[in-house]
């Protein structure tokens, strides 16, 4: 699955906000209570210590998104989030060394170096010019305004690389997947939890929700996909190819952190149907999405293999990702700092 990075590390990635060992900027060790091991998780033959730090960073984030006093249920439901995200992480470096990808190489670790000399002393990176800060101190503040500390940005970003490697693992070249073959993608087509879909998509800046309603009723009065599909080019600011040609959603190819009422929704549709708004707010999109779940056809795997093929890959990588998770999550024990842990009273001063 080609993953998408949550909003934190995403904030932490277009601010260039990783580091590592350097003569010019220090790493910053962690206290005593940042690296207390909360807990412990392995996949094959290899486990993962998880520290405060990390937990605190997703739970302070997280926490934002709830009022001041939460009620049983959110507690329950903002721990499993804050889990959700720790096992997403590890599944990854966990699926990393399974496919022999080093995220502690040399290379790793220089690159590592070159973005934080560009994120304090400015600078390009990929092409895109970086201010960077004042000063090294001005930097490692930011990252505590993140709920981020040294170590915990530097476990993320090898987070991000590893991602970014597994989806090297399957290349591209000018577009086109390389080492799958036509039979391959047929038969993830044809298969029965994956379906074709036209889909519009309306940012909550400019839509309503009464106004994105309105527009989901329309559609789903309309007969036939030709004429779903003309009506959708004109209220999306898609290409109409791109439209009519729709996307394919399976169990695993979108980001389940992210696009999981996504995927839940279009799981529940049956072919001619049309979804009612779902709303998605997350880095990437923050506004409405309608779903028509369209026929599969010989005439339209033809005329979008590239696509499919693509999202085969997101496929597979999705299911070994979910893999690892799931054998991480049957192989964890949590220790008396997790179980104790008071949680109302997490901050940064601690």
């Amino acid at each position: 699955m080609k993953k998408i990075i949550s909003l934190l590390l995403l904030i932490a990635l277009s601010l260039s906000l990783f580091s590592c060992k350097s003569a010019e900027y220090p790493p910053v060790e962690s206290t005593k209570q940042e690296s207390q091991v909360l807990m412990k998780i392995r996949a094959g033959r290899t486990s993962y210590e998880v520290r405060y730090e990390l937990y605190r960073a997703f739970y302070l984030t997280l926490r934002e998104e709830y009022p001041e006093v939460l009620t049983s249920e959110q507690e329950q439901e903002l721990e499993a989030r804050v889990l959700d995200r720790i096992y997403d992480v590890y599944a990854t470096f966990a699926l990393c060394e399974e496919y022999g990808i080093d995220l502690y190489s040399k290379e790793v670790e220089e690159q590592i170096a070159g973005f934080i000399r560009v994120s304090v002393e400015g600078g390009l990176l990929d092409s895109v010019e970086i201010q960077g800060f004042a000063s090294y101190e001005d930097y490692l503040a930011s990252l505590t305004e993140m709920y981020l500390n040294y170590s915990t940005q530097v476990l993320l970003f090898r987070y991000t690389i590893g991602m970014t490697a597994i989806e090297a693992h399957y290349p591209e070249v000018d577009g086109i997947q390389q080492n799958v073959t036509k039979e391959e993608v047929r038969a993830f087509y044809d298969r029965e939890d994956t379906h074709r879909y036209l889909s519009l998509y309306r940012s909550a800046e400019f839509c309503t929700e009464e106004r994105i309603l309105e527009i989901r009723n329309t559609i789903a009065a309309l007969d036939g996909e030709q004429a779903v599909g003309v009506r959708m080019i004109q209220y999306s600011t898609l290409a109409a190819e791109e439209i009519l040609l729709g996307r394919i959603i399976t169990p695993y190819n979108l980001d389940s952190l992210l696009y999981g009422d996504l995927t839940d929704a279009a799981a529940q549709l049956a072919v001619g149907e049309t979804s009612a708004p779902i709303a998605v707010y997350n880095n990437q999109n923050r506004g409405y999405f309608i779903l028509y779940r369209a026929e599969k056809s010989d005439e339209h795997f033809d005329a979008a293999f590239t696509t499919i093929a693509r999202e085969y890959i997101n496929d597979k990588i999705g299911r070994d990702l979910a893999r690892t998770n799931s054998e991480l999550r049957e192989n964890t024990t949590f220790f008396v700092a997790y179980n104790t842990l008071d949680r109302e009273s997490i901050s940064m001063g601690n």
